[in-house]
């Protein structure tokens, strides 16, 4: 079962529109729910393993 913290930081690694408009909703769906600095946590590590700053992106989509 893929957590909604997972999905939120899979879904940045392609980060089109479509994709940004889910992550959204998820936020929304998930209100106090989501664990935003596990989340964080998991794009900073995917972030490195890829060379793109996933944590940052992130943390502009949860303001």
């Amino acid at each position: 079962m893929v957590t909604a913290e997972y999905l939120a930081v899979l879904k940045l690694l392609e980060a089109r529109a479509r994709d940004l408009d889910d992550i959204h909703g998820i936020l929304l769906r998930q209100g106090e729910n989501f664990q935003g600095d596990f989340a964080l946590s998991l794009a900073y590590e995917l972030g490195q393993a890829v060379d793109d700053d996933l944590a940052s992106r992130l943390a502009v989509l949860r303001r």
